[in-house]
This record gives structure tokens, C-alpha cells and sequence, in this order.
């Protein structure tokens, strides 16, 4: 995958638990957060919270939830825990290439 686009992105992983009390505090079930609309708002309203200060550059426009961490047992990363870029490439690559 190119980067052609002048965006930040960003992806993200859901805490499942963290999720669950949100969702059992707002008496509603989420099954899949990674593909729930209220979690996808929950998320973008915390980028857009923490990324108050940031340039206009510097804020990510655009995001994905990932279904999965990035973990050594996965192979998204190396025993010394840096990404494996082609691997996650490989598994996420149509994912993120819709942000760009």
C-alpha cells in the first residue's frame, strides 16, 4: 500500500472490557465493537478530544477498529515487539487502504 493521501489516520483496538461497562452503563449489548456504530462515535469522539490541541495536520480525520491486538502469538509483531509492517499489511491492508 501507497500513502498518497495528505490524512492522519489511525487504527484502533477495542478494550473489550473497557467496551462492555460503557455499553452495560448505557443498558445496551455490543457483540462486535469493531463493527458496532455506537462504539465507532464512542471512538471519534475521543480522538477528537484528545487531538483538541493538535494541529489541523495533526489530527486523525479518518480510523479503523481492528478486531485483534497486535501481538507476537498473531505475527503483527516481532519478539521485540516492533510491527511486522508486511504482515499487517497482508491481513489489514484493504482496511487501510480505505482510509487513504
Amino acid at each position: 500500500m501507497e500513502r498518497t493521501s495528505p490524512t492522519t489516520s489511525c487504527s484502533s483496538c477495542p478494550i473489550a472490557l473497557r467496551f462492555q461497562r460503557w455499553a452495560t452503563a448505557g443498558n445496551f449489548t455490543v457483540h462486535d465493537p469493531a463493527h458496532d456504530d455506537r462504539v465507532r462515535e464512542l471512538i471519534h469522539q475521543e480522538i477528537e478530544r484528545e487531538s483538541a490541541t493538535f494541529k489541523g495536520f495533526e489530527r486523525p480525520t479518518k480510523f479503523a477498529i481492528l478486531a485483534e491486538d497486535f501481538t507476537t502469538e498473531n505475527g503483527m509483531l516481532t519478539p521485540t515487539l516492533k510491527l511486522k509492517r508486511n504482515k499487517v499489511l497482508e491481513r489489514y491492508g484493504a482496511d487501510l487502504s480505505r482510509l487513504y
